[in-house]
Order: structure tokens, then C-alpha cells, then sequence
């Protein structure tokens, strides 16, 4: 795959993408936005690839849409929620594919690049990194699912403080908040997502995935509705070869082989 503004790169069943416009913060133009967007259904239908990894180049992880490109028109209202709309799909896609995704949050990482980082399953955070949503400088608000997403990670009264104040916050706040799973000194933030991914890469795909959907039907319905789909799945799962041969490989005392069968 030929890429102008990402890096891809697949290893022992993780593929990491890497925002890759470091001279203006990795923020996104056209191109990006469609590489986004390609490399992210190449990523979720290749059944060789297990985990996902997004992360950036350079001093920032990303800085969302470049405001010296992105508002030098003005789209109809219709035309803008058509575009929004893919924005939208793209980073709720993200939580309906039955397999991992990571963010490494290697620096800046505002605006569509925090709603990006949110739309993974899991944050791992640079100790050096700041956070936020800076739209309401520009008379904006998180308009990706970031507004809505904020609120059901860290409470309305939280999320109300980092939107309207439009600054951004350290690695530690972050954490405090609820915004990313762990914080890791800078030097050692890649070797610790790759691993933790490599990890995963040899747990059975079926299992993680069911996991991650009953997970979000658990956030998104009643219990009785979301015990019921935890049922469900476990039904499924009981059937699968990878269960067959956790079961053995517990009983044999040795490491499983999960094929995703």
C-alpha cells in the first residue's frame, strides 16, 4: 500500500499506523483523512493482523484537522455533516471491529487527533504528552465524537472543564482524569505498546473481540439486554477450536496456539 502521509507496518500479527506529517504536528489535510480511511479497512479486514497500533511522528501524536487548509472554505451545512458524518463513522468503526486497537500517545495529541486516540480501545500515554480539546479557541467544539465520547469516558462536569477552558493538560491529569489507560516514560512508550500488543496478538482473536462488543453493548443498553449478549457470545466462543485449545494447553501446562478458529 502506497501511502503519502502514514507509515504502515505489519509485525508478528500487529500492523502500526503512524501519523506522518511531523513538520506541522501530523494534523490532517484531504490526504490524510483518506488514508485514514483506507488503512483503517485494510487493517480491520486483514485477518493476519490481530492488534492495531496508532501512533505519531516526530513531537506530537496528532493535532486533528489543519486549520490552515481545513477552513479555507466554508461547506453548505448540509455539505459539512456529509463530511462530518465520515469522520464519525470512522472512529465509531473503530469500536465494532473485533480486535484491539491501541493508541501510543507519543506528544501533543489535541482535537481530532484526541478523538482518535479515544476511539481506540486503549491509551497508552508519553509521560511528556499533553492533551485537550482546543475547538472553543477557534468558536468549535469536538465535533467527531468527541464531545459525546468525553462525556461517557471521564462525566459531563469533567468533560464541560476540558471543553470550555480549550487548554491542554499534562499525562498525569490525563491519567487522573480517565482520558488514557497508563502513562509510560517517553523513551520506553513504543517498546511498552509493542509488547502489550504483541501480547495480545497471541490471545484468541475471537475471544478478544466478543469481549470488546460486550463491552460496548454493556455501556449502550439495559443490564437485562446486555446479560443477554454476554450469553450469547459465550455461547459462541465455547464452540470455537481456540477455546478447545486453551482448555488443552491449561491442562498440558504449556503456552496455547490461538488460530482464530
Amino acid at each position: 500500500m502506497e501511502l503519502e502521509t502514514l507509515l504502515l507496518e505489519e509485525n508478528k500479527g500487529v500492523a502500526t499506523i503512524t501519523l506522518n506529517r511531523p513538520d506541522v504536528l501530523n494534523a490532517w489535510n484531504e490526504k490524510m483523512r483518506e488514508e485514514l480511511f483506507s488503512t483503517f479497512e485494510y487493517v480491520a479486514t486483514n485477518e493476519d493482523i490481530r492488534v492495531v497500533v496508532y501512533t505519531g511522528a516526530g513531537r506530537a501524536f496528532g493535532v486533528g484537522a489543519d486549520v490552515k487548509t481545513t477552513f479555507t472554505t466554508k461547506p453548505s451545512m448540509a455539505g459539512h455533516r456529509y463530511g462530518n458524518r465520515l469522520l464519525t463513522d470512522f472512529m465509531t468503526k473503530m469500536e465494532r471491529v473485533e480486535k484491539p486497537f491501541l493508541a501510543a500517545i507519543n506528544g501533543v495529541c489535541v482535537g481530532g487527533g484526541l478523538e482518535l486516540a479515544m476511539g481506540c480501545d486503549l491509551r497508552f500515554c508519553s509521560d511528556s504528552a499533553r492533551l485537550g480539546f482546543t475547538e472553543n479557541n477557534i468558536g468549535l467544539i469536538p465535533g467527531a465524537t468527541g464531545t459525546v465520547r468525553l462525556v461517557r469516558m471521564i462525566g459531563a462536569d469533567k468533560a464541560k472543564a476540558l471543553i470550555f477552558n480549550a487548554e491542554l493538560i499534562d499525562a498525569g491529569e490525563s491519567l487522573r482524569l480517565g482520558l488514557v489507560t497508563k502513562v509510560v516514560p517517553h523513551g520506553e512508550l513504543m517498546a511498552y505498546t509493542m509488547e502489550y500488543a504483541e501480547k495480545l496478538a497471541n490471545k484468541a482473536p475471537q475471544a478478544l473481540g466478543l469481549a470488546k462488543l460486550v463491552i460496548l453493548n454493556a455501556i449502550n443498553t439495559d443490564a437485562q439486554s446486555a446479560h443477554a449478549y454476554e450469553t450469547m457470545a459465550q455461547s459462541i466462543l465455547r464452540r470455537t477450536q481456540d477455546h478447545e485449545e486453551g482448555v488443552a494447553a491449561f491442562r498440558e501446562r504449556r503456552k496455547p496456539n490461538f488460530k482464530g478458529e
